[in-house]
């Protein structure tokens, strides 16, 4: 997998852990999970969110170093 395609493979992943931080959403206000459990999940959500943020802009300040 070549620099490119990892981050397309990171900004899938992204996505996907936005779309998953909503269905947890709508579980929790529809009431059909447990409240701690649900808890969890979005904590454990939003620091895979910050990893995979910090991840893409390193890629991407890395690129852009590369181009000069």
């Amino acid at each position: 997998m070549n620099p490119r395609e990892f981050k397309h493979f990171l900004l899938i992943a992204r996505a996907s852990n936005c779309e998953l931080q909503t269905q947890l959403e709508i579980s929790g206000a529809l009431g059909f999970a447990d409240t701690q459990l649900l808890s969890t999940a979005q904590e454990i959500s939003h620091q895979v969110e910050k990893m995979l943020f910090s991840l893409i802009g390193k890629l991407k300040n890395n690129s852009e170093e590369v181009k000069r």
